[in-house]
């Protein structure tokens, strides 16, 4: 089920606790002034790290690209300006830059037809 996270911008650095399917996940946002833009780092609940200093993009996810091991199911994409400030990013509907999840249900099944890679010349 895709849902947006709880963010708190006034705090330039947060974790929080998210559940995603059965797993606790442990998700550290946090804002580096200098390169102005916000960082996500997550790890399991014991520890671990799963993922480690990504940065928010607008339109992208910060797992795309990298495969790490006990990562969450779904996909995280941020949705916003690709200039943006501290304050844009928010927890509600109708702020300037959002951090979505997607879980693997929010997305179609695909199908043969999508790995299809004839092509005819006209």
């Amino acid at each position: 089920m895709a849902f947006i996270l709880t963010t708190f911008p006034q705090l330039p650095d947060t974790t929080q606790t998210v559940t995603v399917g059965e797993q606790q996940y442990a998700i550290r946002l946090y804002w580096r002034e200098r390169l102005q833009g916000w960082y996500m780092s997550i790890w399991l609940a014991d520890g671990t790290a799963v993922l480690l200093g990504r940065r928010l993009s607008s339109d992208y996810g910060p797992m795309i690209g990298i495969v790490p091991l006990n990562r969450p199911a779904g996909e995280f994409l941020v949705q916003g300006p690709s200039g943006y400030n501290r304050l844009d990013l928010g927890s509600q509907e109708g702020a300037a830059m959002l951090l979505w999840y997607f879980g693997v249900e929010d997305f179609p099944a695909s199908t043969s037809d999508d790995l299809d890679m004839t092509y005819t010349v006209p």
